[in-house]
């Protein structure tokens, strides 16, 4: 009536492989689920988000034999944990099931996590924070940062590089890529003439500044397209961005939850001599006193199509609070989720 269980770890080529061996009489009880077919033992695998395990699903396994199981992360992510039979075991990526008398159950459930460093193209090395790598690259070089999240405030003063997650065209990747500013500061700060590219990060968390929660823009323009700026807040204007003397392109991004306090513009605060492109944004539940979604001041911004036929150019703009934009004589942009 004995049951044994005996992990064994090997670490071999900077693999990490586990050795489960469940030894027990045939009356013996048996690990938690439910009974597998009579000289089998049964075996549940399952992966999270970012990854697989293979094999996978329910299966069955001869008394007597093993089963090995890998753990692949997808590309950006790596192992996280594996828990057997709810027990943690760590970032292992094989697994190896034995039961040699008796009968037993094995759950497995692998999760995964991004692999949290940065790099800059064409160099082997790897940094563990975006300032870091902004601080050795040099002007048109590319700044790579993988899913993660970064807890750093971000200058770009004249550095004109690009500034990108590893694949900006997948949503849950940019979801996954966080530069997260702490409730202080803004997140990304832009100046000195810096024409950089801003593309593929989820920005959010700015905050207790009086311009620009998210990214602040003064007297440079910047490109800043698909990315997720969500949850900033400024405490005068441009929860989202704010921008002075700025030409900047702004495509394709989500502006959503921002909020300036007391001021103007909850997504976007445009001022003083600017002529900002604005396209193919979702720009929505965001707040402040006037210009919910977009605010403009002495700026000769594009927000849009250029006419009723070009649908493509529209951004999305709805409720936003008080209104989508001020002043409102943008007509060509939806102005719902339609």
């Amino acid at each position: 009536m004995k049951k044994k269980l005996f992990p064994i770890f090997f670490f071999l080529c900077f693999s990490i492989t586990l050795f489960f061996v469940v030894s027990c009489t045939p009356e013996g009880p048996s690990l938690p689920g439910a009974a597998p077919p009579e000289g089998y033992f049964a075996v549940t695998a399952t992966a999270g988000e970012h990854g697989s395990i293979d094999p996978s699903g329910e299966i069955s396994v001869p008394i007597g034999e093993s089963i090995t199981l890998k753990i692949i992360p997808d590309i950006y992510y790596k192992i996280k944990e594996v828990f057997v039979n709810g027990v943690s075991e760590g970032a292992i990526d094989t697994l190896v099931l034995t039961v040699t008398g008796g009968s037993a159950n094995f759950t497995v459930h692998a999760t995964f996590k991004g692999k949290q460093e940065v790099r800059i193209d064409g160099k082997p090395y790897v940094y563990e924070t975006i300032n870091s790598a902004l601080n050795v690259a040099e002007s048109s070089e590319t700044i790579v940062v993988y899913p993660g999240i970064y807890n750093e405030h971000v200058v770009l003063h004249g550095k004109n590089i690009v500034l990108k997650g590893c694949d900006p065209a997948d949503p849950s990747i940019v979801a996954d890529t966080i530069i997260d500013g702490g409730a202080s500061h803004s997140v990304i700060t832009c100046s000195g003439d810096d024409v950089s590219t801003i593309t593929g990060l989820t920005i959010r968390n700015g905050g207790y500044t009086d311009h620009g929660g998210g990214i602040n823009i003064y007297r440079c323009s910047p490109t800043i397209i698909n990315n997720i700026i969500i949850n900033n807040t400024a405490l005068i204007s441009g929860g989202g961005i704010y921008m002075e003397y700025s030409d900047a392109t702004i495509i394709g991004n989500t502006i959503s939850n921002n909020q300036s306090q007391t001021g103007t513009g909850g997504g976007i605060n445009i001022f003083f001599d600017s002529s900002p492109i604005i396209r193919k944004n979702i720009i929505t539940e965001n707040t402040t006193n006037h210009g919910g979604g977009i605010y403009i001041y002495d700026s000769s911004p594009i927000i849009g199509g250029s006419d009723s036929g070009d649908t493509g150019n529209f951004n999305y703009l709805y409720d936003n609070i008080p209104d989508e934009v001020s002043p409102d004589n943008y007509p060509y942009n939806y102005f719902s989720n339609e």
